[in-house]
């Protein structure tokens, strides 16, 4: 008998539920998409009716002015490999720039990874 008390206990909570539970949340619901959906409507309408933006000055913010070309950090007086000049790049830098920061794999590494770098 214990079963079948708890089974239609249960199925008194889910009709209680579904009868006084549900209904008004289905209408809350759908009130509420009828308030976005008028939100919606009423700003395409307003943005519809402004006038369109003028064109001629759209890329006047777009870059900055441009910096002037720099003389390379080093000057090699023989001939090196990529991974020599990146480091030697890299080390220049480094020295010269306090805002310089490296981030990445095997930076802390002394072989340097991979590459030696």
């Amino acid at each position: 008998m214990g079963y079948l008390t708890e089974g239609v206990g249960f199925l008194v909570v889910v009709f209680v539920i579904w009868r006084y539970v549900v209904p008004p949340l289905g209408k809350a619901m759908r009130n509420r998409q009828e308030q976005i959906r008028q939100q919606v409507d009423d700003d395409y309408r307003r943005a519809e009716s402004e006038t369109d933006p003028e064109t001629a000055g759209v890329e006047t913010h777009m870059f900055g002015p441009s910096a002037p070309p720099l003389a390379p950090p080093l000057l090699f007086s023989e001939p090196t490999t990529m991974v020599a000049a990146v480091n030697q790049t890299l080390a220049k830098a480094l020295e010269e720039d306090p805002r310089v920061l490296l981030f990445g794999e095997d930076i802390a590494d002394p072989k340097g990874g991979v590459f030696g770098l």
